[in-house]
């Protein structure tokens, strides 16, 4: 089978949107995909230094094994938080860290790959952020990654909150 990232940027071990990876990641295992797994809170991603060696070079100047590792895989499931209208500061450094994924021109350097986005943000309303999402996925897009699903969680803020049953079916289906 495939290689599958899951990617957690939430600063709250037993978050919503981790607690969703994880059973996108669970799922993708039990269809025999090696799933390996990175939290985006701790130091070990480094955030894009603007150096430009990316522009002309088929990698990254940061030796944080984040480029051989999205490169390796093929498929990502990336779970965000949005934090105060947007996505939380972790996701934003894995996206500016996508930069790589591109040439000089914005051709896709390493395309085909595919991707579930989960988002989870307190507030209810479910076209609150839409933006912020859509900013994001577009970056996937751009990488030349083929958005197989983008899922939103939205008012896990509320007292007594339960995912509920039609996402974590489409997260499993995804």
């Amino acid at each position: 089978m495939g290689n599958i990232l899951a990617v957690t940027a939430s600063g709250r071990e037993h978050s919503i949107s981790t607690k969703l990876v994880n059973t996108a990641a669970e799922t993708a295992m039990a269809k025999g995909h090696n799933v390996h797994f990175m939290d985006l809170t701790g130091p070990q991603l480094q955030c894009c230094q603007g150096c430009g060696f990316c522009r002309t070079n088929d990698g990254c100047t940061i030796t944080d094994r984040f480029f051989d590792t999205i490169t390796a895989c093929d498929g990502i499931i990336a779970g965000f938080p949005i934090y105060f209208s947007g996505i939380a500061g972790q996701g934003k450094v894995f996206l500016d860290r996508l930069y790589p994924m591109m040439d000089a021109s914005f051709i896709p350097r390493h395309s085909g790959k595919k991707v579930i986005a989960i988002y989870a943000q307190g507030d209810g309303n479910e076209k609150a952020f839409t933006a912020s999402i859509n900013s994001a996925n577009y970056v996937f897009r751009m990488c030349g990654w083929q958005l197989l699903d983008s899922i939103l969680c939205a008012g896990t803020s509320a007292a007594e909150f339960e995912i509920p049953k039609e996402i974590i079916a489409r997260v499993i289906s995804a």
